[in-house]
């Protein structure tokens, strides 16, 4: 049986997809949540450096229960990579002979990184929040992104079309609803609702699940960690807390 240590901020950001997918298919974890930065840049860091060449957060560190030393096991960083070893590992890719659902996985999982990367720098660039031009251009790309999920939606059940869930599903469920509180628009495409209740109610423990799920996005910090630098920012606190980006 394998063990499984994840890390990350103690917030959302980038690793809620990845505790969904845990959450999902009920896999122990060891959920590490890390406030300090000088301890993980002074030590956990080089640390992680010493096991890996791509030392970053997230990171899950896999090992069997027989290993007593943790350098035997897998470092693994960056959540899709993240994400896609633990699909592997718990049948949560398309079906082999299925081409349509794989390019429709390989799909979706770009047009939720071209997402995110549109929506960063709002949050991490004061300049450009404080230019409506920007931000009028930004809007209109996360529109024209999630009008193109919301239209999949209407014909397909999950991102991979109506027969399984994938790993790409559990980052459309964080990253969708965390842009539902981009603007009134986003938080109104009905197809996009639809997915994420069909997919909370596909849990083989649905009241767990949705429980886990409420729980990220009531108690947990969502885009950014707790740091004083971040007060103030949109992204900072908790998700029920947020008004609209763009009102």
């Amino acid at each position: 049986m394998k063990k499984y240590q994840f890390s990350y901020w103690n917030c959302q950001g980038l690793a809620q997809g990845v505790k969904y997918l845990f959450y999902y298919k009920k896999i122990e974890f060891e959920d590490i949540k890390l406030e300090d930065i000088p301890t993980y840049f002074g030590v956990l860091r080089p640390e992680l450096s010493s096991l890996t060449n791509f030392p970053n957060l997230p990171n899950l560190k896999v090992s069997d229960d027989s290993d007593d030393d943790s350098k035997d096991g897998l470092v693994i960083t960056q959540t899709n990579a993240i994400l896609r070893y633990l699909a592997k590992q718990h049948d949560l890719n398309p079906d082999d002979n299925d081409d349509q659902a794989q390019i429709f996985v390989d799909t979706i999982n770009g047009v939720l990184d071209d997402l995110w990367n549109k929506l960063l720098p709002i949050i991490f660039q004061e300049a450009v929040m404080k230019d409506e031009t920007r931000k009028k251009s930004i809007l209109a790309d996360l529109l024209k992104f999630t009008t193109q999920l919301n239209n999949h939606f209407k014909d397909n059940k999950f991102c991979s079309g109506d027969k399984k869930v994938t790993w790409v599903d559990f980052q459309a469920l964080q990253k969708l609803f965390i842009l539902k509180k981009v603007s009134k628009e986003i938080d109104e495409m009905e197809h996009i609702d639809r997915f994420i209740e069909d997919l909370l109610g596909s849990a083989e423990d649905q009241d767990d699940f949705r429980g886990k799920f409420e729980e990220a996005n009531g108690e947990i910090d969502w885009l950014l960690p707790s740091f004083k630098s971040f007060e103030g920012q949109w992204g900072f606190g908790k998700l029920s807390e947020q008004s609209y980006l763009f009102p």
